[in-house]
């Protein structure tokens, strides 16, 4: 592979490290149950950091995710269940949720920019007892970009995403006012 750190068999955390300029993803991640906490990723061809845990809880706290080529934060397998707090994703697409099961996405600035790319994408409508709690987040969109996709359907701003999710009614979608938003 080509990832900067791949965690997976009994691999049950990920901290601390600065994953850059890789072929592929910054942190790819198949390990049920994996914590992802303050970790700097940035400049990845592929992904930030991909995942395909699943069923298990995974937890991204506080990491720093930027100018990647593919989404800072990408869950690809089915009933995804993971706590997402206080990090900062930057760049061309945010996060990317197919099917939350039970997903907390809370305390986080998403910023996504560039035409066709959202800050949140979520593939399909909780069912059943499944959750999609997102909430205190700073959700903003430049240069064409829309603040979320819930179920396919384009949400260009806050208001349309909160209508479509049910959710970020605390939210905001402001400039974070980086000092370099570039990351140069």
């Amino acid at each position: 592979k080509n990832d900067g750190i791949f965690a997976g068999g009994t691999i049950y955390e990920v901290i601390g490290n600065v994953c850059w300029s890789n072929a592929d993803d910054g942190i790819e991640l198949s390990s049920a149950g994996v914590t992802v906490k303050s970790n700097v990723v940035f400049k990845n061809t592929g992904d930030g950091i991909y995942s395909t845990a699943g069923l298990n809880r995974e937890i991204f706290q506080n990491n720093l995710v930027y100018s990647n080529g593919g989404w800072c934060l990408y869950l690809s397998d089915l009933n995804n269940n993971a706590i997402i707090e206080n990090n900062t994703f930057c760049g061309g697409k945010g996060i990317y949720i197919p099917d939350p099961s039970a997903v907390t996405n809370r305390n986080n600035i998403i910023w996504s920019s560039g035409a066709g790319n959202y800050a949140v994408q979520v593939g399909q409508a909780p069912v059943g007892f499944g959750v999609f709690a997102s909430d205190y987040n700073d959700i903003y969109a430049t240069a064409g970009a829309n603040v979320g996709s819930w179920v396919g359907a384009p949400c260009a701003d806050i208001g349309s995403w909160r209508s479509a999710s049910a959710g970020d009614a605390q939210s905001i979608s402001e400039d974070p006012l980086f000092v370099d938003p570039a990351g140069s």
